[in-house]
C-alpha cells in the first residue's frame, strides 16, 4: 500500500507539470479524485481545486466544493476564508458551523440567524443551539433544539434542552436526602441571626492527595438566604481555577424556595469566563460562574462542585489554609486531607486567641487502605462582625495551615527552575536599556531610569501571584507586550538591571491581608512578588505594580513583611523595612485673606509624601481633569458656601522622585460665623475621634502606617475686626500618637499649626479603653474657635484685651 501511495503522488506531481496544457474539466476531477484520499492526496487535491477556481468563469460550486474539503479536514480558517462571500444555502451552513468550530461564536450566529433553517436541517440547528448557548443566549438555544424533532440529532437536542432547563425533574424538599432536609428545616430564620445576611448550614470541603500526585477538591455549601444582604452575597457563585492543570467540574446546584420546590441550575445559569479576558497572557486564569435561580429570602441555595488537578504545584507538594470563621455564621463544617499513608502534612494554627468557639483545633487521623485521613468537624461558629478599621482578616481569623513541604530548600528548588531562564535580555531589552541610562552618572539614577520604566511603562495586571500559575513570563515577552502581572514584572525589572550592570532578585511575598511568613513552617502563603538588590550596603526592596511608588519606597501592603528573596545558589529570608511617620507626610498650607467685606481669597498647598504622595499621584493620574475640578469646587464649599475655584495646577505628576504638589486658590463670598459684633471662625485645629466611637472593641484597630500629617494655616485680618479670643497650644504626647497645636497673632495675622503623629499602627483589645479615653479628652481640648469682635467707628480698638483660654 505504502508503494501505491508514493507512486500516486510521484504521477501527480509530474501532472501538475503539464496542467497548463490540460482541459478545466480534467483539473475538477483530478480535485475530486485526491480529495478522499491520504494527507499528502488532500494537499494535491487542494492545489488542483484551486487551479479549477483559476480557470472557472462560474465559481460558486467549485468554491463549495473545496471548502467542504477544508471543512472536513479541519482547516477551519481556510473554510471560512474562502465561503465568507459565498451565496448559496449550503455554502453558507458550512460557513457557520465553521466559524462555530473556530470559536467565532458572534459571527457564526450572524451567519445562523439569517439561514432560514427547518426542521429537516437537525444537524445545522444542532450547532445553531450550540452557538446560542456560548453566547448565554440560553431561551434562543431552546427555541432551536425544539424544532429538532426527528433524526440522528433529536436526541442530542433533547439532551441538551435538558440539561439547560433541568426542570423536568420537579423536585421539591422532599425529594431530598435526610441530612439536607433536616438541615434545611432546622435552619431557622432572620430572627436567630440578626446580624446575619445568611447563614451558612453546611460547609463540607475535602481534598484527596492522590500516589500519581494528581488531587481532587470537593466542595459542598447549603446556605439559607435571610435578607437582601445575604442574596447579594449568594445568588451569584464563582469557582476559581487554573485551566493549565485544573477543570472544574459543578456536580449539581440548586435553589430551594421556601415553598419546598428544587429548581434546579442547568447549564444557561452556568458561565466559565476568562478572569483577564482583555490579557491573553493569562488566559489560563477562569472562573466558573453559577447564578443560582429564584433566589429570595427565605431561600436555601446548595451546590457541589469538584476541582480536578492534573499535578501538585511542584509535583509533589499540596498547600492550603483553612479558616474557621466566616462574615455569615455557620451551623455546621467539614473539612477532611486525605493522603497516601507515609506521606507527612504539617499543620500549624494561627491566630488561636481569636478562637471564639470551644472548636477542637487538632483533626482526628485515622489510616486505612493504604490512606491516612485528617478530619475536622465544627458546629456553631459565629459570624465576623466587621469593625471600623479592624486587621485584615488573615490576621483576625483563626485558621489552619496545611502543607506537605519539609524545608524552605524544596521551594526554592522548585521555584528557581521556573524563573531563572526567563530572566535573560535580548535585543530590545539591552536597546532599550542604553537609551535609559544614557548620560545617568551614578548608579542610583541608572537604577531608578530603568525603575521608572517598568513602573511607569509596563501596565501591570492586577493577578495575585498563583491565580495564573506560578511560572512567570520570559522577560523578552513581557517587554514585548508591555505588560505583566507581579512576578512578570519583577522578572522583567531584574533582567533590565542585569543588562544595566546590576544584580537584582525575585522575592516572593505575602502582602498584608495574607498569613504571614513563618520562618518554621515552609509553605506557599504568597500572594506577591516584587525584587530586591543590595545597593551602598543595603537591601533595596523594589515594588513596580505600584506605578506611584518612588524608588526606595514601598506600598502599605509590602512593608514589615518577611519574604523568600530568590538568588542564584539558594534563598534568604528578610524583612522588608517599615518607613516611620517622617516617610509618610501630608502637609496642607492655606492662606486666607478676610476682606472688608468680610469675603475670603484663598490659596492652599497640599504636599504629598510615602503613602500619601502614592495615593494622590493615583488618583491625580487616573481621574478626568474635570472631575478633580469638580472634586475641588465641591471641597472649597465646606470653607465658604457659594466659593468659586480661581485655578489650580498640579506639579511632578510624572516625577516620581518628587512629591506632587497641589496649588489651588478660590474666592468665598462668606467665612465668618456671626453673632452681631462678634464673629468666630470656623475650627481650626482637627481631630476625628470616630475611630473611638465603640464603648468596646473584638478586635484591634490598624492604623495601617506609622504617618504625620500638618496644616498651616494664616489669616490675615481686615482692619475692622480685631482680636477677641485666641486659644492657647496644645501638646499631647502618647504612646499612640503626638498632637500639637500651636496659634499665634501678630500684626493682624493669625498664625496656625497643626502636626499629628501616629507613631503606633495597631491599637490591641487590653489598650482601647485607654485609647478611647485619651481620644476623647483630647477631642474636647482641641474644640475651641478664634473670636474676633468689629471694631467700633469711633474707636481705634487699642484698648480691648485679648483672652486666652486658661
Amino acid at each position: 500500500m505504502k508503494g501505491k501511495i508514493i507512486r500516486d503522488i510521484c504521477v501527480s506531481f509530474l501532472l501538475l507539470l503539464a496542467l497548463n496544457s490540460c482541459a478545466f474539466r480534467d483539473d475538477l476531477e483530478l480535485a475530486r479524485k485526491y480529495a478522499s484520499g491520504s494527507k499528502e492526496s488532500y494537499a494535491l487535491a487542494v492545489a488542483y481545486y484551486q487551479k479549477a477556481l483559476n480557470a472557472s468563469a462560474d465559481n460558486e460550486p467549485i468554491m463549495e466544493e473545496l471548502g467542504e474539503l477544508y471543512f472536513r479536514n479541519g482547516d477551519f480558517e481556510n473554510a471560512i476564508d474562502l465561503l465568507k462571500e459565498a451565496r448559496s444555502k449550503n455554502a453558507r451552513k458550512t460557513l457557520a458551523v465553521s466559524l462555530f468550530r473556530s470559536a467565532r461564536f458572534t459571527d457564526a450566529l450572524a451567519v445562523f440567524d439569517k439561514l432560514g433553517l427547518s426542521a429537516d436541517e437537525g444537524e445545522h440547528l444542532y450547532f445553531y443551539g450550540l452557538t446560542c448557548e456560548e453566547l448565554n443566549l440560553y431561551n434562543k438555544a431552546q427555541e432551536v433544539y425544539a424544532k429538532i424533532q426527528s433524526g440522528n440529532f433529536a436526541a442530542m437536542a433533547g439532551a441538551r434542552l435538558e440539561n439547560i432547563s433541568k426542570e423536568t425533574q420537579e423536585l421539591t424538599l422532599d425529594d431530598l436526602d435526610k441530612e439536607t432536609r433536616d438541615m434545611i428545616v432546622g435552619a431557622g430564620g432572620a430572627e436567630e441571626y440578626p446580624e446575619a445576611g445568611a447563614v451558612i448550614l453546611l460547609s463540607d470541603e475535602s481534598v484527596e492527595i492522590f500516589e500519581d500526585n494528581t488531587a481532587v477538591f470537593q466542595q459542598r455549601y447549603l446556605v439559607k438566604i435571610l435578607n437582601e444582604r445575604g442574596r447579594e452575597n449568594f445568588a451569584e457563585i464563582e469557582i476559581g481555577y487554573d485551566s493549565t492543570d485544573e477543570s472544574v467540574e459543578i456536580e449539581y446546584a440548586r435553589t430551594i424556595r421556601d415553598d419546598g420546590k428544587v429548581v434546579m441550575v442547568g447549564d444557561k445559569h452556568i458561565r466559565d469566563v476568562s478572569r483577564y479576558l482583555n490579557f491573553p497572557l493569562y488566559s489560563n486564569a477562569r472562573v466558573k460562574i453559577i447564578s443560582m435561580p429564584e433566589v429570595s429570602e427565605g431561600s436555601v441555595i446548595e451546590y457541589k462542585a469538584k476541582i480536578f488537578l492534573r499535578k501538585l504545584v511542584n509535583d509533589d507538594d499540596f498547600m492550603t489554609n483553612y479558616r474557621l470563621q466566616e462574615f455569615e455564621p455557620v451551623k455546621q463544617a467539614r473539612f477532611e486531607v486525605t493522603l497516601p499513608a507515609g506521606r507527612v502534612l504539617n499543620t500549624k494554627l494561627i491566630n488561636e486567641r481569636y478562637n471564639f468557639t470551644e472548636a477542637k483545633l487538632e483533626p482526628a487521623v485515622t489510616e486505612e487502605y493504604g490512606k491516612q485521613r485528617y478530619a475536622w468537624l465544627f458546629n456553631d461558629i459565629p459570624q465576623i462582625i466587621p469593625e471600623d478599621s479592624m486587621p485584615p482578616v488573615s490576621e483576625i481569623d483563626t485558621a489552619i495551615m496545611l502543607s506537605t513541604f519539609r524545608a524552605w530548600d524544596e521551594i526554592y528548588n522548585w521555584w528557581w527552575k521556573l524563573a531563572e531562564d526567563k530572566m535573560k535580555p535580548d535585543s530590545a531589552i539591552e536597546k532599550a536599556v542604553a537609551e535609559l541610562t544614557q548620560g545617568k552618572d551614578s548608579d542610583y539614577e541608572k537604577i531608578k531610569a530603568v525603575y521608572n520604566f517598568c513602573a511607569q511603562k509596563v501596565r501591570y495586571v492586577a493577578v495575585e501571584y498563583g491565580q495564573a500559575g506560578y511560572e512567570p513570563h520570559s522577560a523578552a515577552e513581557v517587554f514585548s507586550n508591555k505588560y505583566g502581572d507581579c512576578k512578570d514584572k519583577a522578572v522583567l525589572l531584574i533582567t533590565m538591571l542585569k543588562a544595566a550592570g546590576f544584580k537584582a532578585h525575585p522575592v516572593l511575598i505575602g502582602t498584608k491581608g495574607t498569613a504571614a511568613l513563618n520562618q518554621d513552617f515552609p509553605t506557599l502563603t504568597f500572594n506577591h512578588a516584587i525584587a530586591v538588590m543590595e545597593f551602598e550596603g543595603s537591601s533595596l526592596f523594589m515594588d513596580t505594580t505600584c506605578e506611584t511608588c518612588a524608588l526606595g519606597d514601598l506600598p502599605d501592603a509590602d512593608q514589615n513583611r518577611d519574604v523568600l528573596v530568590i538568588k542564584d545558589d539558594g534563598y534568604e529570608i528578610l524583612r522588608t523595612p517599615f518607613f516611620g511617620p517622617d516617610n509618610n507626610r501630608l502637609i496642607r498650607e492655606t492662606s486666607i485673606q478676610i476682606n472688608s467685606d468680610e469675603s475670603i481669597a484663598v490659596e492652599s498647598k497640599i504636599s504629598s509624601f510615602g503613602q500619601f504622595d502614592q495615593m494622590q499621584r493615583f488618583w491625580f493620574i487616573y481621574t478626568q481633569p474635570q472631575l478633580i475640578e469638580e472634586g475641588l469646587k465641591q471641597q472649597i464649599q465646606s470653607v465658604s458656601v457659594g466659593a468659586q475655584l480661581i485655578d489650580y495646577k498640579i506639579d511632578n505628576l510624572d516625577d516620581l522622585s518628587t512629591p506632587v504638589v497641589l496649588n489651588y486658590s478660590f474666592n468665598g463670598p462668606e467665612f465668618l460665623i456671626s453673632a452681631e459684633d462678634i464673629k468666630m471662625l470656623p475650627p481650626l485645629a482637627e481631630l476625628d475621634t470616630s475611630i473611638a466611637a465603640k464603648g468596646r472593641r473584638v478586635y484591634p484597630i490598624d492604623l495601617v502606617v506609622p504617618e504625620t500629617i500638618e496644616k498651616k494655616v494664616t489669616i490675615d485680618l481686615p482692619s475692622h475686626l480685631k482680636l477677641k479670643y485666641l486659644p492657647q497650644g496644645l501638646r499631647k504626647d502618647s504612646e499612640w500618637f503626638d498632637f500639637i497645636v500651636e496659634y499665634e497673632f501678630q500684626e493682624g495675622r493669625i498664625v496656625f499649626y497643626q502636626k499629628q503623629t501616629v507613631k503606633k499602627t495597631e491599637i490591641a483589645q487590653p489598650e482601647y479603653p485607654a485609647f478611647k479615653s485619651f481620644l476623647e479628652e483630647l477631642g474636647r481640648a482641641v474644640n475651641k474657635r478664634v473670636v474676633l469682635e468689629k471694631v467700633q467707628d469711633d474707636l481705634s480698638g487699642q484698648g480691648t484685651e485679648t483672652l486666652h483660654t486658661p
